[in-house]
């Protein structure tokens, strides 16, 4: 269990005495006002470009009081009993890789890649991400994040490295950090099975295959796809208590008629993603106002 602690100088650093979990890219435009307690999911600094320590000006401590996410063991026994059963598991060699946050206006795109180790009893549940209601979706990250034969990555990239290189290369990226992770600690591991069409550039040196909607055919993508997007749904409702007139808890970020009346009544955040159309029109409408605004005072 890792924490985000605020120094007396002003930096969020990262303490944690379990095994490497999580690739972080930046989480400075995650958490723009506060650092963060992060109970429930075991982590520490690895490589992908990774900034290792997070500046945190003038800001409160944002705390998460432990178990915040968690289920009750009763409730989480009631849900596994009612999971499907999970995907197979037919390349024991393979790492499976998968993405959440491709199309939200604002947060962070995340990554995880995971491996399952010989003998690993395999959680129930472990499908399409999609057939979940989010109880059931917590109750299934809970098993995986319990199981010791999981062996799981994770990497999230921010908005500003969104804005700087387009989501199609920060999701290359992610990805890219993720897998790395796995390998370093599992490196007999030499297969990576990519949900989606294309295989980032970064991986093309190993032996790679890029499968359309294999979160729906293979047990280690979906397991993936169910960690990066818990766990991006967690960062989000983190986000939501800095900045509650958006919503970011119920709609995590994309682009529903709550997000586009926000934007209107309160404007962009550092977190949103102004590369995005609908995030630009907003930056530019309040441009204009702020010209018409300006206009109107210099004739008074």
């Amino acid at each position: 269990r890792a924490h985000l602690h605020r120094s007396d100088s002003g930096m969020a650093v990262m303490v944690s005495p379990a095994p490497s979990k999580l690739c972080w890219q930046s989480l400075r435009a995650v958490t723009p006002q506060a650092s963060m307690q992060r109970p429930g999911l075991r982590m520490s600094l690895t490589a992908c470009s990774v900034v290792g320590a997070i500046l945190v000006r003038r800001a409160p401590r944002l705390r998460v009081q432990p178990g915040v996410y968690r289920l009750n063991s009763t409730a989480v026994n009631l849900e596994v009993s009612k999971l499907p059963d999970s995907l197979p598991h037919v390349y024991p060699d393979a790492i499976g890789i998968d993405e959440a946050g491709r199309g939200p206006l604002a947060g962070p795109v995340v990554a995880a890649a995971v491996a399952v180790a010989p003998g690993a009893v395999l959680p129930r549940g472990v499908v399409d991400s999609k057939r979940l209601t989010e109880r059931r979706l917590e109750a299934v990250y809970e098993q995986l994040m319990a199981s010791a034969g999981i062996l799981y990555e994770l990497c999230v990239v921010d908005s500003a490295r969104i804005d700087e290189i387009n989501i199609l290369q920060a999701t290359f990226e992610a990805m890219s950090g993720a897998s790395t992770g796995v390998m370093k600690k599992a490196d007999h591991f030499k297969r990576l099975l990519i949900d989606g069409n294309q295989v980032p550039p970064q991986l093309e040196h190993f032996e790679a295959e890029s499968v359309v909607k294999g979160d729906s055919k293979h047990f280690s993508i979906a397991a993936a796809s169910i960690i990066a997007k818990v766990t991006r749904d967690r960062l989000m409702i983190e986000l939501d208590k800095i900045h509650p007139e958006y919503g970011f808890a119920k709609h995590k970020g994309y682009g529903t008629r709550q997000h586009f009346s926000a934007l209107e009544a309160h404007g962009v955040l550092p977190v949103h993603r102004r590369s995005f159309a609908p995030v630009a029109r907003a930056l530019a409408r309040s441009a204009k106002e702020a010209a018409t605004e300006k206009a109107v005072e210099g004739e008074s």
